[in-house]
């Protein structure tokens, strides 16, 4: 089938937790080539003075060396972003840092097939 249902994968990166000033990380396998991930930081609340950077990295082993790919800077109050990330490596690695105060927030990832539409084709 060619729904997004069908052709994507929801995975928790960094779940939904109040954490402190730190670093925290964890890695997604796109498991090929050919694959997108709409990243979604969801920050529930921040306290004062606390500030939120998070890292997308990638690379081509698991344990190897990662390369920048995006990053969000100074989150500092509650809210949605999405980043639509395009990976050329297997694994892409979510490194958020919180600053000062701690700040409640999630990583969820959507790894899905990219697909090409032509434009003279009708989407409805």
């Amino acid at each position: 089938m060619r729904d997004l249902k069908n052709n994507s994968t929801v995975v928790s990166i960094l779940p939904a937790l109040s954490r402190a000033a730190a670093a925290y990380e964890d890695i997604v396998d796109t498991y090929g080539e050919g694959r997108k991930i709409l990243a979604i930081l969801d920050i529930g609340g921040v306290a004062q003075g606390g500030t939120l950077d998070v890292v997308f990295t990638e690379s081509d082993t698991e344990g190897g060396v990662y390369t920048a790919l995006n990053t969000v800077a100074q989150k500092i109050a509650a809210g949605t972003t999405e980043v639509d990330l395009t990976p050329t490596k297997r694994f892409v690695k979510a490194t958020a840092t919180v600053a000062v105060a701690a700040v409640d927030f999630a990583v969820i990832a959507v790894v899905y097939n990219e697909r090409y539409i032509p434009s003279n084709v009708s989407l409805i």
